[in-house]
Order: structure tokens, then C-alpha cells, then sequence
């Protein structure tokens, strides 16, 4: 708890004493060079979408933070606003449209269709002849959503935005220009604050319960402060009220009429920060801070971005806080300014704001000597005392103020607590508990680190490296390491937690050597400048801080493990210090700011000007003080800070599509919403387009104010990009001749410290199919093909039905004809033979011949035949022919692809194959005294193959090819014949005593 209290205390002194910016507020600003209308403004509103209205009397002005939109009144144009001259805050209704008051008219901007409806009142609607008022000035919209107004300077009135009913409460002080409503807990206004023209003090109406409202009364008070000419006024609930007057700051109470006043003049504005702390904006002291549990103002110190408006804020005529809690003010002929009070993150200790010398001081050291003091050397001035005790002093270092000539280098604690300091004219030993300052040697010392028991390492200009320390009397001594290669500059030198010595060589690599024996140990290829070290806590990396990067190196190997660039995240090259937090997290002061390294995921995040850190270059003075103050130097001061207390920005970020091209040019025609029939873009929810209108481009924006130039978003058009893009903010992007299709383009948007918003702004598009890619065009020309490809089917079937039935015929022909007459023949020779007993070899000849003949007519019958097309067909009669002609002792089997079971095919093919197995199995019948006869039939890529295999005793295929007059011989030559009619190719193989194979291939498409 002490701890706590302390971290606090230290931080609030640090924030509110030492930087001299009271609530950290780091300002952008906003001119007429980036589009505002006018340069005076008066009132500025943040929407629930995420856009900054700002008023002046010269236009209305919509900011996305990028760009600015203005709205004009056209007398050609019925939709535009009427009256340019703005009067009153804006109030955002229940359906998110905007109602503000110019001198001519109410106002609102009607967000679904970019454009504005406008109402003027009378005292007697009635009366023809009574005119239009002017002057309104709205100041509230209640719960039941009636905007409460004044106008004619006198009027009170109520418009109720759902009904359009108007009502006037009744009449106040002639020339009341500002009222300030006191609501109840619940809202409903219960009294009205009303400041006039060219009268003193503050006027009340009390409203009752009906909504009815008294007569006017001056406020009274106690005192008679309130008298003077009042001019902002903020309430506290609704019993204390604070006015800002000609000459105070007061503080009323309704309870008891009591008043407190803080002198104060030409304050024209306020706001509330928090419970404690009042921002005012000042005419004449710019702008002002007023703690009122301390009852004391502070001038609020700026610290402004890389463009600040011309003038500063001298000013200040206007102050508001959104709410986000942006506070956005306006200088008198100036413009705006907007700064996030969450967003500076770090405190400043400014030199010039204490010292009248050099501002651009180069420091190069920083120690914290007693606590609550740092030391503060430097190139330029010598060194310096910082004081943060009580209130921060900066001043010479007196004990070392002859320093200030020699123009310091390097400087190095050793482990006895005795300052080395390296400079152009030699090397000094500077003394704490004594204040004495010893000169060592007139040797110029570049870089130096400490080492072992007092032991200072240096390299210096004499090339090598050098020892320093304290001999056993006492004296200083400086001596070379002869170990140590002298041919070559080492800068800087660095020493690891064991002690080991690390030399960069030309600024081109790490040269490490043993602190005991100085032999060479290892050697790293790390370029550029190096100025820091740092080790992880587990002691596995060592982080080396460069010019070109962060280096990790391998602690029990000292091999390089990684490079870290800003190709691989790292905000900045340029790495000039490192910090080590309680949570192992690397802090680093580089040339761009400072960012924050995690070990563990490698990730960087980086802070700038506009977190608060001054715009120059880190240098290598930096440490951590007792109380775990970080404090890192640049040449313009200190930055301070805790790294816990560094937090992120949680206000989300609105992702926004503001603008759209087609074809790369502005729609001529408002574009409407598929489903909702909005034409205002950012309302727009799903567009359809024709296929002639694909090229879209779109302006995205991530709606969020503390830094919008860093906010970032990331966006994908599903179906075309891969994954999500990152672009930045307010950036244009193009998708170029989308193809037909629907479509869902999906944006997040990130803050400026890089917090995503989860919830995404989605938008549905849909390009039209071209005619002759859509259903029905296809559909038709479908229908055309089938009915050509349908006729053309048509004239095949008829043919093949034609052919079936002529197969038909020669089937028939076949069968009953010249089957039965081939028949005949066979019975009438054998009858010969058989009942006439005549025996000779002719008619033994007619017989085999006939039979033969019978064979093959039956296959061809059997081939002819429509019934017998699909490959089941033969794989029965292949089955039946087996029966007839193979021995029945012989195994027989017969396989056949599923997939080639109910093919069709040809009758040439059919017989062929019937024919060839017939063959194959006479063969096999008559020579090959086989056990085992297999049949396969198969699919091998565009052909069917048919195997005949047998386990015989096989024979010589050459052999027998040679004598065509032997059986086996023309039964091979026979198939081969077949096989070449049907198109394909027949292969025997076989050997003695090993079986035979025959195949049948043919070309057919399955």
C-alpha cells in the first residue's frame, strides 16, 4: 500500500511539477488550411457515429479526422440548411439525427439521406400576418425527447421532435442570450440559468412538475460577485453551480445562496476534466487549469504536433469535452485544437524551462547520485544537478563544473561508485563521498564500461582497449590490454552479466573475449552503432541495442538468434538505450521516441510526439531511479515515467466508409441503400450495380481523436481478398473490375494506440450478372442446344433402331435359315457315316467343316443378336463355351471389373472376344494339360483388356509361330487376326513349363 501511495504521489508531482502539463494533454490542431470554414468557432459535438460537428457562423463543418465536410446554406436547394450563422450546441435525438440552432432557424440534419429539414416558430401560429422569430438558441433535449430553446431572446419554448408539437413556456429577460438547464437525477429540467446581453448577473426560472415555468428572478447570493457580467456557466448536479465572471471564478450553492470566488479575468470558457480539475480558456493567459480541492490555477502548458496553429492558444474563446473525453477548444482567429488526456502518456522535463542556456543540450549520462537526484551529463553544458524532491530544479552540477570546457564523451560508474569520465582532453575520476575530480590520463576516452572489483574498461582514440583502476595505494592507473588486438577502433565496449568483454569492431561485427584470459571467445556479425545491452531474466537472449536495429544473440551459444527491424515491426532503426521493466519488457529510446519490446513475442509497440514525448532524437543517457521512474534524455530534457502507468487508450474507434467512386469517378446519382433506401453512404447497409459499374473505391476512416493521423484500420472484401489488409486511416482504396457476384466488405478500425474495435462496419455489395451470364439466358440457350443436340439424337436413334431391326432380320435370316441348312449337313454326314457305314475322309472333311462353320454362325448369330450387347452377355456365353469344350476336372474361373459389367458393346467386338476365348480354350484343351484356366476381363485406361491364363505346361511362342500348318501355331495366328479385326492387338506369352497368358486388348472408351 505504501508502495501504491508512493508510486502516486510521484507520479501526480511528476505530471503536475515536473513537465509542466498538468493533465498531460498533447494537442493537434485544426485550421482553415485543413478545411474549416472559419477560423472562430464555437461549438463542436462528437455523434454517436463517430463525427465531430463544429459550428461557427460562417457554416457548419463535419470532421471524420482527416478531411472536413462543410454545409452551407443554398437558397436553390430546399434540403440545405437555412442559415449559416450557428447559435447553439448540437443534440443528437433517439434516431441519431443532429439538431442545432442558426439565428434563422431550428435545425436538423437528417442523417439517412445527407440533408436537412428546418422549422421556424411564431408566437400565434394562427396569425397569418405574424412573423417568424429569430435568434433561437437550443440548450437541451430532455427524455421524452422535446428540445428546449430560447429565441427572440426572450421566449422560451419546447419542441417535441416525434410530433412536431410546439410549445411556449412563457417569456424571460428581454435579451437573454445563454441559458443553462438544472436537471434532476432523472433529466427533466428543473430550473433554467439564463445570462443576458448587456445586463449583469444570472437570471432563474424554476420549472414544476407539469413543465410549467415560473416567472423570472434574479439568482441571489451572499455575496455580490454575482452581479458582475457572467459569461460560461457549469453545474455540479443540480445544487452547485460555477461561473466564470468579468474578475472571478465562482462557485455557487442553490442550498444556501453561498458563493466562493477565486480571482480571475477574461475567461471566456470551461470544462470539467474530472472531480478535481477545471480546464479554462482564457483571453489573455491562454489556457488555464483549476484544481478545486487546492483552489489554485495552474497555466496549462502545450504541447503541440509537428503543424500548430498560428497564434497558439492566447485565445481562448471556447472549450468543450465530448464524450470520449476529448477536449476540443478554439482559438479566437486561430481554429481548433483536440487533445485525448489519456493519450500523453509520459512526463517532460523541458531544460529551457528551467536553465537560460543551451536548449539543445546533448546528454549522455544519467545516474541518480542521491535519491530523488539524477546527474545529467552532457557535450554541451557540463553537467547537471535534476532535482525532483521537491518541485524540479535544474542547475550546474558544481563539483564538476570545470567539465563543462572539456566537452564530455563518455562516462562510467564503477562497482566502487566512483564516476570515469571520458572527454576530448583526457580522462577524470570523479569522487562522490569526497567531490574530488582526479585526472587519470591525457588518453581521449570514446566509450567505457565497468567491470569486476572497480575495473573500468575504455576504448579510446590510441586504437585497442584500455584498463583503468586504483592500484594498492590508491592511485589511479591506465594501462593498455596487450591481449587485445590494437590494429583495429572498437566502439563502443560492453560488458554482459558474466563479465565477458564485447568489442564492436569498425561498427561491423561483435568481437567478445574472456574478462580473465581476454582470448577471443566468439564472434558476431552485428553492424552499426551499439550503445546498450540488455539480458532476459531466464538468461537465455542478450539483447544488443544498434543503429540498424535489435539484435538477439544466444546466450550459452553467443550466436545471433534474430534481427529486429522495422521490416519486422520495430517502430524505428536507431536504438540508442534500453530499460528493463519488472516485467522483462525491453524499453527503448531510439531516434523517432521510445517503444516497448516484449521478449517473449517479439512484438514492439512505439510511442510519439504525440503520446506526449518531445520531438528530437533519444540519446544513450538513461536510467532507472530507486522509486522505478524510468527517465530517458533527448536534447530538448527528460522524459519520465512508469512503465505501468503507461497505458493504452480504450475509447473504441469507429470503423466508417465516407466517400465512394464507381468507375473511379463521383456517382452522378445518389446512391440508395438495397435495404434500408438510405442515399447518405455512411448509412448505406447493401448497394446492387451493374456489371458495367465494378471498379469501386472507397474512403475508409477510423473514427477516433486522440491521435487520428496513427489510427489504422483493416479491411476485407470476402470472396476477392485473400485475408484482411491494413491501411491507414482516411486512405482511398480500389477494387478494379469486380467479376459478378455477391459480396461482403468488412472494415475494423484501431485507435492510435492500436486498440481494435471488435465491431466491424460491414457493407453487402452485389454486381450485377450480365445478361448473357444470367439464369434465364442461359437457361434458353440450354434449351436451344437440347433441342439441336435432342433432333440430332433423334436422327441417331432412328438409324440405330433402323439397324436394330435389320439385325434383327439377319439374326432371324441366320438362325432359321442358313442355321438349319448348316445343320442339315452336319446330321447328313454323320448319318452317312453313322447308319450307312460309309467311312471316308471327304466326308469326315464335310462334317469338321460344317460343324465349324455351325460354331462360328452360331457366335455370329449369337453377336447379331440386340439382346446380347452388354458385357454380361459374353461373360455367359464365354461361361457356356468353357462347359463345352474344357475338360470339367480343369478350375475354372472367370473375373470381370464391376464397372465393366452393364457396358455395351459392338457385335464385332462381342464376337471377337467370344471367338478368341473359344480359340484359347481348344488350345488349352488339346496341348497345355493345364489343372487352372483363369478369365479377367479389365478397364486399363482407354481400353478393355481380356486375359485367358492357363497353368499348363506351356511352350515356345517363337517356336511355334514358326510352323503355322501345327494347331496351337494357326490357332495363335487365327486369334491375332481376330484381335486386329476388332481393332486391337493380341500378345501370347508363355514358356515351357510355366503356363501360358494371352491377351486381347482392345481400344474402347468406358
Amino acid at each position: 500500500m505504501l508502495r501504491t501511495f508512493l508510486y502516486w504521489v510521484f507520479t501526480l508531482f511528476v505530471c503536475y511539477s515536473a513537465t509542466g502539463q498538468t493533465n498531460g494533454l498533447t494537442w493537434h490542431a485544426l485550421g482553415i488550411e485543413d478545411g474549416l470554414s472559419q477560423a472562430t468557432n464555437y461549438f463542436v459535438y462528437k455523434d454517436t457515429r463517430g463525427f465531430v460537428w463544429i459550428g461557427s457562423i460562417a457554416g457548419l463543418n463535419r470532421y471524420d479526422g482527416t478531411s472536413i465536410k462543410v454545409y452551407m446554406p443554398d437558397e436553390n436547394d430546399p434540403a440545405s440548411m437555412l442559415g449559416e450563422n450557428i447559435q447553439s450546441d448540437f443534440f443528437e435525438d433517439y434516431n441519431g439525427d443532429i439538431w442545432f440552432a442558426t439565428h434563422d432557424a431550428i435545425n436538423k440534419y437528417n442523417w439517412n439521406q445527407d440533408c436537412f429539414d428546418h422549422y421556424q416558430l411564431k408566437i400565434n401560429d394562427f396569425d397569418p400576418k405574424a412573423k417568424f422569430l429569430e435568434g433561437y438558441y437550443i440548450f437541451y433535449i430532455d427524455p421524452q425527447q422535446y428540445l428546449w430553446l430560447l429565441a427572440e431572446d426572450n421566449y422560451v419554448f419546447t419542441f417535441h421532435i416525434p410530433t412536431g408539437k410546439i410549445d411556449c413556456k412563457g417569456q424571460v429577460k428581454q435579451n437573454s442570450v445563454r441559458c443553462l438547464p438544472i436537471t434532476d437525477p432523472s433529466g427533466n429540467i428543473t430550473r433554467i440559468l439564463i445570462r443576458g446581453r448587456d445586463w449583469a448577473g444570472i437570471s432563474v426560472v424554476d420549472i414544476n412538475t407539469a413543465g410549467e415555468m415560473s416567472l423570472p428572478r434574479k439568482l441571489s447570493s451572499s455575496e455580490d460577485i454575482l452581479t458582475n457580467n457572467i459569461k460560461p456557466v457549469l453545474a455540479e448536479g443540480d445544487t452547485t453551480v460555477w461561473f466564470l465572471s468579468s474578475i472571478a471564478l465562482i462557485r455557487y450553492s442553490f442550498l444556501n445562496g453561498h458563493t466562493e470566488s477565486y480571482p480571475l479575468s477574461e475567461c471566456e470558457s470551461m470544462v470539467k476534466l474530472n472531480d478535481s480539475i477545471f480546464l479554462i480558456g482564457s483571453l489573455n493567459g491562454g489556457l488555464k487549469t483549476f484544481n478545486k480541492r487546492k483552489a489554485t490555477f495552474i497555466n496549462e502548458h502545450q504541447n503541440t504536433g509537428p503543424r500548430s496553429a498560428s497564434g497558439g492558444f492566447q485565445k481562448i474563446n471556447y472549450i468543450t469535452r465530448d464524450k470520449d473525453g476529448t477536449i476540443w477548444l478554439s482559438t479566437l482567429g486561430v481554429g481548433l485544437h483536440y487533445a485525448h488526456p489519456q493519450k500523453n502518456k509520459f512526463g517532460f522535463i523541458q531544460f529551457s524551462d528551467y536553465i537560460p542556456f543551451n536548449t539543445e543540450i546533448n546528454p549522455i549520462k544519467l545516474y541518480e547520485h542521491e535519491p530523488g537526484k539524477l546527474l545529467c551529463f552532457t557535450t554541451t553544458d557540463g553537467v547537471l544537478e535534476i532535482d525532483l524532491r521537491q518541485g524540479v530544479t535544474i542547475k550546474p552540477y558544481k563539483p564538476l563544473e570545470g567539465l563543462k570546457s572539456h566537452k564530455t564523451k563518455t562516462v562510467t560508474l564503477d562497482t566502487k561508485g566512483r564516476c570515469w569520465i571520458g572527454t576530448w582532453s583526457g580522462i577524470y575520476i570523479y569522487q562522490p563521498l569526497s567531490n574530488e575530480l582526479i585526472k587519470v590520463t591525457d588518453s581521449i576516452g570514446l566509450t567505457s564500461h565497468a567491470g569486476l572489483d572497480g575495473q573500468v574498461f575504455y576504448t579510446s582514440s590510441l586504437m585497442g582497449l584500455w584498463e583503468g583502476n586504483f592500484d594498492q595505494n590508491g592511485k589511479p592507473f591506465y594501462k593498455i590490454v596487450d591481449r587485445i588486438p590494437v590494429d583495429q577502433k572498437y566502439i563502443p565496449v560492453l560488458l554482459d552479466h558474466k563479465n565477458r568483454i564485447w568489442l564492436n569492431k569498425n561498427v561491423k561485427e561483435f568481437k567478445i573475449f574472456d574478462p580473465i584470459t581476454y582470448d577471443q571467445i566468439a564472434n558476431i556479425p552485428i553492424t552499426g552503432i551499439c550503445e546498450a545491452m540488455a539480458i532476459t531474466e531466464d538468461q537465455k537472449s542478450i539483447f544488443i541495442a544498434s543503429s540498424t536495429g535489435l539484435y538477439e544473440i544466444e546466450e550459452s551459444t553467443l550466436k545471433l538468434r534474430k534481427a529486429y527491424t522495422p521490416q519486422t515491426g520495430l517502430p524505428a532503426l536507431g536504438i540508442n538505450s534500453i530499460l528493463k521493466d519488472t516485467h522483462q519488457h525491453l524499453w527503448l529510446g531510439h531516434s523517432k521516441g521510445i517503444a516497448v519490446f516484449d521478449p517473449q513475442t517479439g512484438k514492439a509497440k512505439g510511442y510519439g510526439w504525440e503520446d506526449g514525448l518531445p520531438n528530437t532524437e533519444f540519446t544513450p543517457a538513461s536510467c532507472i531511479m530507486k522509486n522505478g521512474l524510468f527517465c530517458f534524455a533527448s536534447n530538448g530534457g527528460i522524459t519520465t515515467f512508469y512503465p505501468d502507468s503507461v497505458r493504452e487508450i480504450r475509447t473504441s474507434a469507429i470503423p466508417q466508409i465516407t466517400g465512394l467512386q464507381i468507375n473511379d469517378k463521383d456517382p452522378e446519382m445518389a446512391i440508395t441503400c438495397r435495404e434500408t433506401g438510405n442515399t447518405h453512404f455512411p448509412e448505406v447497409e447493401s448497394l446492387v450495380f451493374s456489371y458495367r459499374h465494378n471498379t469501386l473505391s472507397f474512403r475508409i476512416h477510423s473514427l477516433e481523436y486522440s491521435a487520428p493521423e496513427t489510427n489504422s484500420l483493416r479491411y476485407s472484401m470476402e470472396e476477392l481478398d485473400k485475408g484482411f489488409i491494413t491501411e491507414k486511416n482516411g486512405n482511398r482504396i480500389r477494387y478494379p473490375s469486380m467479376p459478378p457476384g455477391e459480396y461482403e466488405f468488412v472494415l475494423y478500425a484501431s485507435n492510435s494506440d492500436g486498440i481494435e474495435n471488435p465491431v466491424p462496419r460491414i457493407l453487402h455489395i452485389e454486381i450485377k450478372t450480365p445478361f448473357y451470364l444470367t439464369w434465364w439466358f442461359r437457361t434458353l440457350v440450354a434449351l436451344l442446344i437440347f433441342s439441336i443436340v435432342a433432333y440430332i439424337i433423334y436422327l441417331r436413334f432412328s438409324k440405330k433402331l433402323e439397324l436394330q431391326n435389320i439385325r434383327l432380320k439377319l439374326y432371324e435370316n441366320l438362325h432359321d435359315d442358313v442355321g438349319s441348312r448348316l445343320t442339315a449337313i452336319v446330321l447328313s454326314a454323320e448319318d452317312l457315316e453313322q447308319n450307312e457305314n460309309i467311312s471316308h475322309p471327304k466326308i469326315k472333311a464335310i462334317s469338321k467343316i460344317a460343324r465349324s462353320i455351325v460354331g462360328n454362325m452360331r457366335r455370329l448369330v449369337w453377336a447379331i443378336d440386340p439382346v446380347n450387347d452388354k458385357m454380361m452377355s459374353i461373360i455367359q456365353k464365354i461361361n457356356h463355351d468353357k462347359s463345352l469344350i474344357l475338360d470339367d476336372r480343369i478350375d475354372f474361373s472367370i473375373e470381370v471389373d464391376e464397372s465393366l459389367k452393364n457396358l455395351v458393346l459392338p457385335g464385332e467386338i462381342r464376337y471377337q472376344m467370344s471367338s478368341v476365348c473359344n480359340e484359347a480354350f481348344t488350345n488349352i484343351s488339346k496341348y497345355a494339360q493345364a489343372s487352372k484356366v483363369s478369365v479377367k476381363v479389365k478397364k486399363e485406361h482407354k481400353a478393355i483388356k481380356l486375359l485367358v491364363t492357363d497353368d499348363g505346361k506351356g511352350f515356345d511362342p517363337e517356336e511355334k509361330s514358326k510352323n503355322t500348318l501345327e494347331g496351337s501355331g494357326y490357332g495363335m495366328a487365327n486369334m491375332k487376326r481376330r484381335a486386329s479385326r476388332a481393332g486391337g492387338e493380341f500378345n501370347v506369352y508363355s514358356k515351357p513349363g510355366e503356363g501360358t497368358r494371352i491377351e486381347f486388348i482392345f481400344p474402347f472408351k468406358v
